[in-house]
């Protein structure tokens, strides 16, 4: 792939701008501070770092490069309390790790240098700024129904533990056959955020009738079952290849026509077997 935009040294931080304004490049035999290209040669479609600047170099801004094929870039979201975005490491042997710091790039330069002629200097601790959002993620969590509470920790391998809003962003399918839950409504928050990538849900033997919420959920969502539910309108996932409706005897089948990128649809009838 091609190195990055030159262009995107424009928007560096303020700090940063200034910093290279009064040094130019700043540098040793085996890092470099200044306008560093990047090269998303060692990473594959899927890894975390691809995906979080859409496997395009001009997308990232890489203020600091070492000889041996490693790099400091900006995160896109993540920010300190000056409102300057939080810098990680793209260490080649873990290129799918991020792990953000939130001092600046000058600070992190001067660690570095010194660690380099051994000198010892202390850079203040900075943690990360409280979540603006915070209270919003923690009251969605708190106004969910215990059925979908139970049902979000079965996702996980400890489902007695309560799972963190970020944690359940992570997951690319939900599991919900069976639950008690009545409704999607839920999901409307973890749709609206861009991390969340739902491809798969499973909502069998449900009481969910309405699917709306899933239009949310854009060309992300490829597979969607609801055998045994009380769903009648499907006119909404127009972007699945898969659908699953065995024993949905109040599914309209006009709704059913309109989703012209389905690969396979079951439809099977489910008997119910009495004994005399």
């Amino acid at each position: 792939m091609s190195p990055g935009n030159p262009n995107s040294f424009k928007k560096f931080p303020k700090s940063f701008l200034k910093l290279i304004e009064k040094h130019n490049t700043l540098k040793t035999d085996r890092l470099e501070l200044g306008k560093c290209y990047f090269d998303f040669g060692i990473f594959d479609e899927g890894d975390r770092v691809y995906e979080i600047f859409d496997g395009k170099a001009s997308n990232v801004l890489c203020p600091l490069h070492y000889q041996d094929n490693s790099d400091w870039i900006y995160h896109p979201t993540e920010k300190n309390k000056e409102g300057e975005p939080a810098i990680f490491p793209v260490i080649h042997e873990l290129e799918d790790e991020i792990n953000p710091i939130y001092y600046n790039v000058g600070s992190l330069f001067l660690q570095q240098l010194a660690d380099e002629f051994e000198i010892e200097v202390e850079i203040p601790i900075i943690e990360r700024p409280s979540d603006p959002a915070g209270d919003v993620k923690s009251a969605w969590w708190n106004n969910l129904s215990e059925a979908w509470k139970q049902a979000l920790r079965n996702q996980f391998e400890n489902k007695e533990k309560e799972p963190t809003f970020e944690t359940i962003l992570t997951l690319e399918e939900l599991n919900l056959n069976g639950t008690a839950i009545t409704d999607l409504k839920p999901l409307e928050m973890l749709l609206s955020e861009k991390k969340f990538k739902l491809e798969v849900i499973r909502l069998n033997d449900t009481a969910v009738s309405d699917l709306s919420i899933l239009a949310m959920a854009g060309k992300k969502l490829f597979s969607v079952d609801i055998s045994g539910t009380p769903v009648k309108d499907v006119s909404m996932l127009k972007e699945i290849n898969f659908l699953t409706a065995d024993g949905c005897t109040e599914l309209d089948f006009a709704t059913v026509v309109k989703l012209k990128k389905l690969n396979r649809l079951s439809l099977r009838a489910r008997y119910e077997i009495k004994r005399s």
